[in-house]
């Protein structure tokens, strides 16, 4: 690391950042969890898909769908079955509004990262 001194600046850099993302992270696995917990008791049973273990029957399974829609990869299984379900209009509400606090919170993740 002493003989490239661009390399050693950039992991000062991020190594400097690590309190913010650590805010950040422990914001959204906060957010995970309580919203985990509030689907579990509104929707339990209500998101019924035979083929999909992605619905709120169980914490795991809560939190498994909170990250499949965190995460953005195949989220629409999710909120599609929370639109055909016999839960009120909520639950696809609820879906939507996860997918666009989580990917605001994971860009900030990435903006402190940068701008150190």
């Amino acid at each position: 690391l002493y003989l490239v001194p661009d390399i050693r600046t950039m992991l000062l850099i991020a190594f400097g950042t690590t309190h913010s993302i650590a805010s950040l992270f422990a914001l959204i696995m906060l957010s995970s969890v309580i919203l985990g917990i509030l689907c579990i008791e509104l929707y339990s049973g209500r998101l019924q898909d035979e083929s999909s273990r992605l619905n709120f029957d169980s914490f795991g399974n809560a939190m498994i769908s909170l990250f499949v829609v965190l995460t953005g990869e195949n989220w629409n299984e999710v909120f599609y079955t929370a639109w055909r379900s016999e839960a009120s209009w909520t639950a696809p509400v609820v879906i939507i509004g996860w997918f666009i606090f989580s990917n605001y919170v994971t860009l900030n993740i990435f903006i402190a990262v940068v701008l150190g």
